[in-house]
């Protein structure tokens, strides 16, 4: 009995390898583990959905591009990461911790900046000069790649160095966000693609391509990743027509145009 026993065990844990073997060759049982920008939150967790029902495994860390870059400069254990500007990825780049060949320009956006709903005070940037505007959030420029393209923005219009006793530095974007929303500041500069997705803000004026660098979110497979093909496959699904769309719905300007 015992002979018999130990026989079907060893049978069932053969067929439980051979499962899982077939499983890792089909890419199944892989888990690709994707570092974005913060203001990609809510597009990726749809995104996530629609390619795990192909049975692949997505795990999704958001945060500041800034802070996003040091995690994987000390090893963290990351496949992709979706920088919100090029120079985290070129800093990567020059430490040899990104594989170049698979770079690409995946999403634009636009800088605007907002107000909460009910009020009007503010309708243009200018306007943040206003003696009644006492507070205005932006992203900590040395981090959020938002927080940079607004203190270049606002450099650009000659309004940096008169705004400064009124800004409150965020950790990332969406915390800009949060601030307008809870009326804890009276403005805010945030992505296009971060206003559109609440309806406790009101867009007050966008900035002019020309007063900051181009918007664009910049895509890449970690040089360290353990899961080279199956991240590869991810990003090539990104940056094609089925989530442009997703992208397009949510205020986001598909590239997806190489390097």
């Amino acid at each position: 009995m015992t002979a018999l026993l130990m026989t079907a065990l060893a049978g069932l844990f053969y067929v439980s390898g051979c499962s899982r073997a077939e499983k890792l060759e089909r890419g199944v049982a892989k888990q690709v583990t994707v570092s974005a920008a913060m203001s990609l939150k809510d597009v990726m967790e749809e995104i996530k959905t629609l390619y795990s029902a192909q049975g692949a495994a997505i795990n999704l860390n958001f945060g500041a591009s800034g802070t996003l870059q040091h995690q994987i400069e000390q090893g963290a254990p990351v496949d992709i990461f979706i920088s919100a500007a090029k120079k985290q990825v070129d800093d990567l780049d020059r430490k040899g911790l990104i594989d170049p060949s698979t770079r690409k320009n995946l999403l634009g956006n636009e800088v605007v900046l907002i107000t909460p709903q009910a009020v009007d005070l503010v309708k243009d940037f200018k306007d943040l000069l206003k003696p009644e505007v006492k507070k205005i959030a932006i992203g900590n420029p040395e981090v959020v790649p938002a927080g940079k393209y607004a203190q270049e923005t606002l450099v650009s219009l000659n309004l940096w160095n008169g705004l400064q006793q009124k800004l409150v530095f965020a950790k990332d974007v969406r915390q800009v966000l949060h601030y307008v929303e809870s009326e804890i500041v009276d403005a805010g500069i945030v992505f296009f693609s971060d206003a559109v997705s609440s309806g406790k803000v009101r867009i007050a004026a966008k900035a002019s391509k020309d007063l900051h660098q181009e918007v664009i979110y910049t895509a890449v497979v970690i040089s360290y990743s353990e899961e080279k093909e199956a991240a590869l496959n991810f990003l090539r699904y990104l940056a094609g027509p089925e989530t442009a769309k997703v992208f397009a719905k949510y205020g986001f300007t598909p590239l997806a145009t190489g390097r």
